[in-house]
């Protein structure tokens, strides 16, 4: 397993949306696709494009799950 962050420009996040996220999994495409799965308002295609998101590898870590959710409330 493989460790990445996925992150929208802060400038781009509307209350009630989903701001990054640190996420395990084998791939990045992966990771893109759980983030996807736990999109709020910002929809899930904000986590599947590279143009809108990015997601930066960080070490290897255990089994595939989320470790940072960031959500702005409104």
């Amino acid at each position: 397993m493989k460790l990445y962050l996925l992150q929208r420009p802060h400038e781009n996040v509307g209350y009630d949306e989903n701001e990054a996220f640190m996420i395990t999994a084998n791939s990045p495409k992966k990771a893109r696709a759980l983030a996807a799965s736990l999109a709020n308002d910002e929809g899930n295609a904000t986590w599947l494009d590279p143009k809108l998101s990015s997601c930066k590898r960080f070490l290897p870590i255990g089994k595939s799950r989320c470790i940072l959710k960031c959500f702005n409330a409104g």
